[in-house]
């Protein structure tokens, strides 16, 4: 799977992730809470004033988390810091429609390419949300409380809605890649492989044995 070439994947793909309508639910689930749209500013101003730094930090807590490890060739690297970069431009006008989905499928495939955990990503993303939290207790503009409360609430939305987006998208394309791949040669048979889980099950008390 590693010979494919990213944009051979995305564009083989990439068509058939999304059920019909959704960028329209999406946009109508972050305005659910009828102070998002109000509080937002809050965030983006956040988000503006990490602007320089944004592809950085993801890039770190995806390392940190094991999300991004020695697989990653250099051009791999480079390719994430322009995903991230991408992905922050599309937050910025609090629109989340079809770009915004669309920069999130791309950094999807390219950290399910590498047989990435979501559990990683899950990581990842709660220690991007914590440094935002930091931000809005140290940050001088955030004195202003209105703009504080703001920023919480909708950081809270956002981080919510996107690592599910993240995580529905990340899974079907683990599911393409995993078909396009074939059966792994390395796995035990199937008898064995059954017998285990039956094994794990009963000891679990899920199942009497027979």
């Amino acid at each position: 799977m590693e010979t494919l070439e990213y944009e051979d994947l995305r564009l083989a793909y990439k068509p058939f992730l999304r059920p019909p309508g959704l960028e329209a639910r999406l946009r109508d689930a972050f305005r659910l809470d009828a102070r998002f749209t109000e509080e937002y500013p809050g965030l983006r101003h956040l988000l503006l004033a990490r602007r320089e730094t944004f592809a950085d930090d993801m890039l770190r807590f995806l390392t940190t988390h094991d999300a991004i490890d020695s697989r990653f060739a250099v051009r791999d690297m480079t390719l994430c810091r322009r995903l991230a970069e991408a992905h922050l431009r599309n937050i910025l006008p609090g629109k989340f429609g079809d770009t915004y989905l669309s920069g999130l499928e791309d950094l999807a495939l390219l950290l399910a390419r590498h047989n990435t955990s979501m559990l990683w990503i899950d990581a990842a993303y709660h220690d991007l949300s914590l440094s935002f939290m930091d931000q809005i207790v140290t940050h001088q503009a955030m004195t202003n409380p209105i703009l504080r409360r703001g920023a919480y609430r909708s950081l809270a939305t956002w981080i919510m809605l996107e690592t599910s987006q993240f995580r529905r998208v990340f899974c079907e394309y683990a599911r393409l890649l995993r078909h396009e791949a074939g059966p792994d040669p390395d796995a035990p048979p199937p008898d064995a492989a059954d017998f285990s889980e039956r094994l794990r099950r009963i000891s679990a008390g899920l199942l009497r044995p027979d």
